[in-house]
């Protein structure tokens, strides 16, 4: 398999980005009053960039910043800006993701900031939906509320080993207009899920978990299908989904790579991730002083 990314196409990735920051951003507005204040969920536009905080939950995709549009890196104070709401908001794990598209004057300006590479960051997959047939699929329900939204966000909580806050956040999003979430059983075991946001530009595939002793039967691939087929009929003519870049296509943390790739995704570009370096002080970064 191919984790080499085509010839980027900047049209293209205009539109992954629009598509990802209308998903996180409504994924973050639907959690209730309380969730969000008990976990210290915020979200921040500014002209180019989009930036999400969840405090008291340190995962990278919940707390980060990245550009909608290469204009973002040649304004060094909206840089500033978006950096100082992650200070205050997010938790200290937080990143700034940066794409091949103006890598280098993106980078550049970050180390100005003391922000430097952390990882190899993320991969953004694109595909048409164009309908996929799955043999001897297994049973998957769309989680419309009541007990199939309980299954849905008690899959995820455990799949993801979040805190017992946001299960009213995930059950509360099986609800939400434009999201459909879904369920995967086996012998009437709730065991994998994934959920599909439709917004203005596209669709946005995330949040997939399959829980431990159920990995292997091929569900995260069946709900990935699934998902393509049900936007596809909502009007959707462009799906786009991340992982995380895995050193290798045999890598285990590759596994949702290869599942995308089986199901027709192709790569677009690489995001990569950047931190604070902890050799600067804080003090002397030219962000905090602006």
């Amino acid at each position: 398999m191919n984790i080499q990314p085509r010839k980027i196409q900047a049209n293209t990735s205009r539109i992954i980005r629009a598509i990802e920051a209308e998903a996180w951003m409504d994924m973050l507005n639907a959690a209730p009053p309380s969730v969000r204040k008990q976990l210290g969920i915020e979200t921040f536009r500014s002209d180019n960039a989009c930036f999400l905080a969840c405090r008291e939950l340190p995962a990278v995709p919940f707390n980060r910043g990245f550009a909608i549009g290469p204009q973002w890196s040649a304004n060094e104070r909206e840089m500033a800006e978006g950096l100082r709401w992650l200070d205050r908001n997010a938790s200290k794990t937080w990143v700034i993701q940066v794409d091949e598209d103006g890598f280098n004057a993106s980078s550049a300006a970050l180390s100005r900031m003391g922000i430097i590479q952390k990882d190899s960051g993320w991969i953004k997959f694109f595909s048409k939906t164009v309908p996929h047939i799955v043999p001897n699929e297994p049973r998957i329900e769309i989680a419309d509320g009541g007990r199939k939204a309980t299954d849905f966000a008690n899959v995820i909580n455990a799949g993801y080993g979040f805190p017992t806050a946001t299960f009213e956040w995930f059950k509360a999003l099986a609800n939400r207009d434009r999201w459909t979430c879904y369920v995967a059983y086996v012998d009437e075991e709730p065991c994998a899920a994934g959920a599909a946001f439709v917004g203005s530009a596209g669709a946005w595939f995330g949040i997939d978990a399959t829980l431990v002793t159920a990995r292997g039967k091929g569900l995260q691939s069946a709900v990935i299908v699934r998902r393509l087929r049900d936007v596809g009929d909502k009007g959707a003519v462009i799906a786009m989904a991340e992982t995380g870049r895995p050193a290798t296509v045999d890598s285990p943390l590759g596994t949702s790579f290869r599942n995308y790739q089986r199901a027709g995704f192709e790569v677009q570009h690489y995001s990569a991730n950047f931190a604070r370096d902890p050799n600067v002080p804080r003090s002397a970064t030219p962000v905090l002083m602006m």
